[in-house]
């Protein structure tokens, strides 16, 4: 069900169930037209994009000036597609682009409420540079991915009353792999 304009703006505490459903109602029209923007609009790659992809047709454990996660997902989406296409090279941008709204999304919820969570997505997703992010496919799009992913176990281990390391670990693990997406990872404030 499409809500309407009046019921979004609507005064409630934020603890509605409805708040979620719109984020995914969100997320599906975000996601949905970047991925036909991509479809429809068969740019050519950008040199940098074209650099990794070059990258990503042999993978390694590292490369002259960065470090080999965007290679390695280059190579993942790539084999997975008959037909390398800039469209196949683009697409782990949106994908890492959702999962760091949705990331976002937990966390702001787990620190105020869902309305207040659903605005920063929409903020977020509607911003110059997160529309940039998420159409062309650098080492920005998994680095954003894994700090906001970062953020929100942080959040949760600090959180934590039980004190068990599993948020810790998982924050050391997406750390470690936003590392080797771009080194800017090193001074995230985790």
């Amino acid at each position: 069900m499409i809500p309407r304009p009046a019921e979004i703006f609507e005064q409630d505490d934020g603890s509605s169930s409805k708040w979620p459903r719109y984020l995914v109602l969100f997320l599906a029209v975000v996601s949905g037209w970047r991925l036909i923007y991509l479809i429809l609009t068969p740019l050519d790659l950008v040199p940098d994009e074209a650099y990794y992809w070059d990258w990503g047709r042999i993978p390694a454990l590292g490369y002259y000036s960065k470090p080999p996660m965007i290679a390695w997902i280059n190579w993942l989406t790539t084999s997975l597609f008959v037909h390398s296409t800039p469209f196949t090279v683009r697409l782990p941008a949106v994908v890492l682009g959702t999962l760091s709204l949705v990331a976002l999304y937990g966390f702001v919820e787990s620190m105020f409420d869902r309305k207040t969570a659903f605005w920063a997505v929409v903020l977020a997703a509607l911003s110059p540079l997160a529309c940039a992010i998420n159409f062309v496919m650098t080492t920005d799009a998994p680095l954003v991915c894994c700090w906001s992913l970062a953020l929100y176990t942080s959040w949760q281990a600090v959180k934590d009353k039980s004190r068990k390391p599993m948020w810790w670990l998982l924050t050391g693990l997406i750390c470690g792999i936003g590392i080797l997406s771009k080194q800017m990872m090193l001074f995230s404030p985790f």
